[in-house]
């Protein structure tokens, strides 16, 4: 093996992709996308597939590209489901050898190859980080590229600042437009940022966000030039009364205040961290939000619905 190939690269969404990044590092020897063309100059990849997880268009594309692998060198398949497709069949028939996940797929295998082999797959979870108690959680959910390293920075600072022990929560979505590998140098970034104090909890559902939220001491939540009306995380946060740390410009909501119901990273001299301070700006931040509430966004688009309506109901004037 002088490679691990794969359709299956985002170890964050696949199991099979956090298994292929694991094999190839304990082997050293390079990952490639399947359509990378690195993989050409290799002799003996391992392809390493879960078919089922591919749609039609997905795998028709992927019968050339294959070939084109096989071409001239060893094959190796690793299978982590047989379905028995024609692609499947084809697959295995032409593989010097084919390593099977499990027994189910052994067993079918072998029918129509005398070259598979059983294995398994080991477990895959390898950060085993313990959470710590810190005096001071930060929480952060959002849009993964949307993520501002530098801010986080100056966040660190202010923590560092405190003489107090800190955590740093992130949770974390993947936008469709945006590549994994950006997404991964940003992650890089905080951790070479906050080292132990970071903890990354991946994608989470808006139960366990809101658990995060209410239980952390801050929110953070930087943005491109300025926190928008339509950064919904931020007024997800005062919602439910976290104290928010964002940054403030000209085009931030003109309700948001430094130090009144947010803090501004830019402006903060130093983060409180006394009780009395902290109610304060959750409850300013609860009682702000609430004119930006759900109800008053459908009350709102429905009176300008109405107006357009009158006005498309109108007589049109000729000329």
């Amino acid at each position: 093996m002088d490679c691990v190939v794969s359709f299956h690269l985002n170890a964050l969404r696949s199991g099979v992709a956090k298994f292929n990044e694991i094999i190839a590092r304990r082997f050293n020897v390079p990952l490639y996308g399947i359509y990378d063309e690195a993989v050409l100059r290799c002799r003996q990849p391992l392809l390493s597939l879960k078919v089922s997880d591919l749609s039609e268009s997905e795998v028709a594309a992927l019968g050339d590209r294959i070939e084109r692998i096989r071409h001239g060198r060893s094959l190796a398949l690793f299978l982590h489901t047989y379905s028995g497709s024609d692609f499947e069949h084809d697959l295995v028939r032409h593989a010097d050898a084919v390593y099977c996940g499990n027994s189910e797929v052994y067993a079918d295998v072998c029918q129509v190859s005398p070259r598979g082999v059983e294995l398994w797959s080991p477990a895959t979870i390898l950060d085993t980080q313990p959470f710590r108690e810190t005096e001071i959680t930060v929480f952060s959910f959002g849009m993964a590229h949307k993520i501002r390293a530098e801010l986080y920075g100056r966040l660190r600072t202010l923590l560092e600042a405190t003489g107090k022990s800190y955590s740093l929560v992130v949770s974390t979505a993947f936008h469709e437009s945006v590549s994994f590998d950006h997404s991964s140098h940003v992650f890089e970034q905080l951790r070479e940022t906050f080292g132990e104090h970071l903890y990354f909890m991946g994608f989470l559902s808006d139960a366990a966000v809101y658990n995060f939220m209410v239980r952390s001491t801050f929110f953070a939540a930087f943005f491109d030039g300025g926190v928008r009306a339509n950064n919904s995380t931020v007024v997800a946060g005062m919602q439910h009364g976290s104290v928010v740390v964002t940054n403030l410009d000209a085009y931030s909501p003109t309700l948001y205040a430094h130090m009144d119901n947010v803090i501004d990273i830019n402006r903060c001299a130093s983060l409180p961290t006394d009780a009395e301070t902290l109610a304060r700006l959750r409850n300013r931040a609860t009682e702000t939000v609430r004119s930006l509430s759900w109800d008053a966004f459908v009350t709102a688009l429905t009176n300008h619905e109405a107006e357009r309506s009158g006005a498309s109901a109108a007589p049109l004037r000729s000329g």
